[in-house]
């Protein structure tokens, strides 16, 4: 792992870091996160994974929907839906944070909390449906006419 993540490392960074100091401060890192144990590392990383996964779980569920049909059309919808799903995740995220932290987020915490399924974690949901919608209807090809049935 250590050594794939630092020939990533160098690849990205065009070999501006040396391999050997990626590679150093990938274990001291794997060192820490790994004294802290598993709990106190996913209260730490929680959040974040709160914030990511409704953007991966749409995509799943368009693959497991369409997985034959990957047309530039439904292609689009599925993107503009999970921007909208990873946009709410990431306020998910900035919410938990802010609870977590004590930090007084004002104006956000009254939004996120009108928000419906809020309270579960799962205010993206509406949202994203009605995304997928609107990007179904608001891509169209230039091929495509209003009425035209779209196999």
């Amino acid at each position: 792992m250590t050594s794939g993540c630092a020939e990533f490392f160098v690849d990205i960074t065009d070999g501006k870091i040396e391999y050997k100091k990626i590679s150093i401060s990938i274990l001291v890192l794997s060192t820490i996160f790994g004294c802290m144990g598993l709990s106190s590392i996913l209260e730490f990383l929680g959040p974040i994974l709160d914030g990511i996964y409704p953007a991966a779980i749409v995509l799943v569920i368009y693959y497991a929907l369409m997985p034959n049909n990957q047309s530039e059309r439904n292609l689009k919808a599925c993107c503009f839906a999970m921007t909208t799903a990873l946009v709410f995740g990431m306020i998910d995220t900035i919410y938990s944070y802010g609870i977590k932290l004590n930090i007084d987020l004002g104006i956000i915490n009254s939004l996120y909390k009108i928000l419906p399924l809020s309270s579960e974690k799962l205010a993206w949901v509406p949202w994203t449906i009605l995304a997928a919608i609107i990007g179904y209807f608001v891509f169209r090809t230039d091929k495509q006419k209003i009425g035209e049935v779209v196999n």
